[in-house]
């Protein structure tokens, strides 16, 4: 079953995952980053936009673990 996250969930981004910038280059993480959902999105299933660090990137969704159980599907 897919993961679902909703706006301001907060989630664990494990190391050496690919984050992606609207410009720029891509980002590995070095080491294992909280972040919080800005959007789910639907228009690409396997994306979604979150803020870490300062910054908005693009994740995948299965690079994502939920950091609470209350929000997530």
């Amino acid at each position: 079953m897919e993961r679902k996250f909703r706006e301001g969930d907060l989630i664990h981004i494990p190391q050496d995952v690919q984050m992606y910038r609207e410009s720029g280059m891509p980002r590995t993480t070095a080491r294992p980053l909280l972040g919080v959902v800005i959007k789910d999105s639907l228009d690409w299933p396997c994306e979604m936009d979150v803020f870490v660090e300062g910054e908005r990137f693009k994740i995948n969704r299965k690079s994502a673990y939920p950091m609470e159980n209350g929000h997530v599907g």
